[in-house]
C-alpha cells in the first residue's frame, strides 16, 4: 500500500500509457539480459546487445519525461484525476529534464565502465 494513495492514483491515471511503456521496456530489457547468453552465435549476442541498449535508452527517456512533468506540475481535476495524452507530456521542460536524465545515466554507465 503506497504512503500517499491519492497521489499514487492521480499519477497513474495520467501516466497510464507511459507507465505501461516503462513496464514493457523493463520487461524487454530483462529478456535481453537473459536471452543474450542462451546461444554462442555472435549475431545472436549482438542482437540482444542492441535490444538492451535501446531499451535502456528508452527507459531513461520515459523516466526523464515523467520526472520533468512531475516537477513542472500536471493538471489534476477536482476528483484527483489527470486527463492528459502521451504526446502532451512532451513539453520543452520535460524534454530538457529527459536530456539531463539520459546524460546523467550515460555518465553513470561510463564511470562504471572505467
Amino acid at each position: 500500500m503506497p504512503a500517499f494513495p491519492m497521489v499514487y492514483a492521480s499519477l497513474f491515471s495520467g501516466f497510464y500509457t507511459a507507465m505501461m511503456l516503462v513496464l514493457l521496456v523493463m520487461i524487454l530489457r530483462t529478456i535481453a539480459i537473459e536471452a543474450r547468453g542462451k546461444r554462442p552465435a555472435a549475431s545472436w549476442r549482438s542482437f540482444w546487445d542492441v535490444v538492451f541498449a535501446l531499451t535502456s535508452f528508452g527507459l531513461a527517456v520515459l523516466l526523464g519525461v515523467a520526472f520533468g512533468n512531475i516537477i513542472s506540475g500536471l493538471p489534476i481535476d477536482a476528483a484527483g484525476d489527470m486527463h492528459i495524452q502521451l504526446l502532451e507530456l512532451l513539453n520543452p521542460f520535460a524534454l530538457l529534464v529527459c536530456l539531463a536524465t539520459v546524460s546523467m545515466l550515460t555518465m553513470h554507465g561510463a564511470l562504471f565502465l572505467t
